[in-house]
């Protein structure tokens, strides 16, 4: 449409035009239905969730399965510095010996 056509009081009746105009309760329900339809929005709040026995099984069994790793992964790690402790504690004795003994050279 050309603005240069129009008259004063036409330019002033499009200028209270609202620019937007608010969407009615039926077009935000339909929106709402489409989007549950979809799987894009969740559930209304109050309506209780059915729970699959079977995810429920699995999540137990995947859970029970990381601690396990978890504990497992936990004695190893306890066990290799437990045998580095061990190993520097007779590097240890090995380095106070050989001190002891030259100690002992050289004062007799």
């Amino acid at each position: 449409m050309d603005d240069d056509k129009l008259t004063a009081s036409e330019r002033a009746a499009f200028a209270r035009l609202p620019r937007e105009r608010a969407p009615g309760e039926l077009l935000e329900e339909r929106t709402v239905r489409a989007l549950r339809a979809r799987g894009t929005l969740g559930r209304a709040q109050g309506r209780s969730v059915a729970v699959n026995p079977w995810r429920l099984s699995f999540a137990s069994v995947a859970a029970l399965a990381l601690i396990c790793f978890g504990f497992l992964l936990g004695q190893r790690d306890t066990r290799s510095h437990g045998a580095d402790q061990a190993s520097t504690n007779q590097s240890s004795s090995a380095i106070r010996l050989v001190s002891e003994a030259g100690s002992a050279r050289g004062t007799g």
